[in-house]
């Protein structure tokens, strides 16, 4: 049974567009959108015919751009409408505008350690996680990223050799580490996740592991055009140098 269950938490993996070596270690977690930008409300086109704006743009630009004409009501004022008013408009540092865009994220395959990491910034959230009290979690994938992957492998299959099979639940909770794969989908503003890349994509204070998972959602969240006007590109470095 454990063996079907770790068969089901590779191939969840391996849909997100992560990878997995060895049916057990996950060197490449899977991130990806949980929900294509929606369409505005018949309401909001209304709203945007009145105000001049482009009753077809985008979600994300129709709440933007509405937000950023609300503050002063004075649509006629602005120079330019659409994409490059919105963008205008956060150039001059106000964020506030994409405030509205809500995103939700599938992270699988990521270490424990890690999410505890995501989740430590206070930011306006919602997030479920694999329950370690389940029966997959006895039988669990572990995350082996980066350069050193042959070093966490051996370890780790020193551990399941001294260990296996485990006699209880608890146990396996206490004696797993902390790269133990685990499923996340998590929710914020897109804004808020601005907010998260930028204070963990630099090198000070952020383990490699964790600035890698960074990239991959600064990536996934930049594939939505109008995500790249909050977004910024993460950068082509390796963390572990």
């Amino acid at each position: 049974m454990s063996h079907a269950l770790r068969q089901q938490l590779i191939r969840a993996v391996e849909l997100a567009g992560g990878e997995v070596l060895l049916e057990r270690y996950v060197t490449k977690p899977g991130v990806f959108l949980c929900q294509e930008p929606g369409s505005p409300s018949s309401t909001i086109k209304e709203l945007a015919l009145h105000w001049g704006m482009d009753p077809e743009a985008s979600l994300f630009q129709t709440l933007a751009e509405s937000s950023a004409i609300l503050t002063y009501m004075n649509p006629s004022s602005r120079e330019h409408t659409g994409a490059d008013y919105v963008r205008a408009v956060l150039e001059r540092g106000h964020s506030s505008i994409a405030g509205q865009t809500f995103v939700s994220l599938g992270l699988f395959g990521i270490p424990l350690e890690i999410v505890v990491e995501l989740l430590s910034h206070g930011l306006d959230s919602t997030a479920r996680m694999t329950s370690s009290n389940i029966k997959a979690m006895d039988d669990p994938l572990f995350c082996v990223f980066g350069p050193h992957r042959q070093q966490q492998i051996d370890r780790l299959e020193k551990i399941l050799a001294l260990h296996w099979p485990l006699p209880h639940r608890e146990l396996s909770n206490s004696i797993w580490p902390s790269n133990r794969a685990v499923f996340l989908i998590m929710g914020m503003r897109l804004v808020d996740w601005a907010k998260l890349l930028a204070k963990r994509l630099p090198r000070a204070g952020n383990e490699a592991a964790l600035r890698y998972l960074c990239q991959h959602i600064s990536t996934v969240l930049r594939e939505v055009e109008d995500y790249r006007m909050v977004i910024e590109a993460p950068g082509d470095f390796d963390p572990w140098q």
